[in-house]
């Protein structure tokens, strides 16, 4: 009875243990679209903590601009380059994913037109492969 018992424990216990996750950039990478304004942003990963992104702003009449970012498991850090808004200051936000859905929190950001649009939940987009 006991070695049942042991057996049940050790199966449970390895059934909990939780999965390992992805490098953050690697869960990041991918493209997401905007649930408060429709901008698009895809975010590339170059190593394991850090890459670089570029946003498609939701009206015609603003061009792209681009970025590097770096994360841990729940920091984002972005900065946008010379050609987006406020550019070379930080932005720090926490993120979190769950089916497909990201949703960024302002830490701290001194460009308020970046974290009044950032600040929300974002869809990851599939690209038909066709």
């Amino acid at each position: 009875m006991r070695s049942l018992l042991l057996i049940a424990c050790c199966c449970l216990l390895s059934a909990c243990q939780a999965q390992k996750l992805d490098p953050p950039a690697q869960r990041l990478a991918g493209t997401w679209t905007s649930t408060f304004n429709g901008a698009v942003v895809d975010l590339i990963a170059e190593d394991d903590t850090s890459g670089v992104y570029i946003v498609q702003p939701p009206t015609e009449d603003r061009t792209s601009f681009t970025g590097t970012f770096s994360a841990t498991q729940t920091r984002l850090t972005i900065v946008n380059d010379d050609n987006g808004p406020c550019p070379g200051t930080e932005g720090e936000y926490e993120f979190a994913i769950l089916n497909g859905v990201m949703q960024l929190t302002v830490k701290s950001d001194d460009c308020e037109s970046r974290s009044e649009g950032t600040d929300y939940a974002w869809t990851r987009m599939f690209r038909n492969s066709n």
